[in-house]
């Protein structure tokens, strides 16, 4: 599950790419949206744009990408479903106890004007 919040004034439209490893099984079906805003209200969104590309046992990733409209003063919560692959023997990490690392999602935005940008600090032009 990823939490995306826009504690904004402006909706944003937000890109969301998730690569999930070949091992986990992943289904579009129960794909999950939802949006709950600053007055309470919660429901189900539909992305912008959706892009799926299946994963290929031991050799390419699943790749998912949406493309979202965050309303201002919200909360969205993405949940996408999968299965754990059985795998063979020597496709386990050295150190299975330790279990498998599966990356983060990344989600990048365009920011709509100067006054919303962050204050990561303040860089002298030369």
């Amino acid at each position: 599950m990823t939490t995306i919040k826009n504690s904004g004034i402006k909706d944003l439209k937000v890109v969301f790419l998730d690569i999930i490893p070949w091992f986990l099984s992943v289904d579009l079906h129960p794909l999950t949206i939802e949006t709950t805003r600053s007055s309470g209200v919660t429901s189900l969104d539909k992305p912008l744009m959706t892009k799926f590309t299946p994963g290929i046992g031991q050799k390419q990733p699943y790749s998912i990408e949406l493309v979202l409209d965050i309303p201002a003063q919200s909360t969205v919560r993405i949940s996408i479903g999968f299965e754990h692959s059985i795998l063979k023997w020597h496709e386990y990490p050295p150190d299975a106890n330790k279990g498998f690392y599966i990356g983060s999602a990344l989600i990048s935005t365009l920011i709509p004007t100067k006054e919303d940008s962050s204050n990561l600090g303040k860089f002298d032009k030369q």
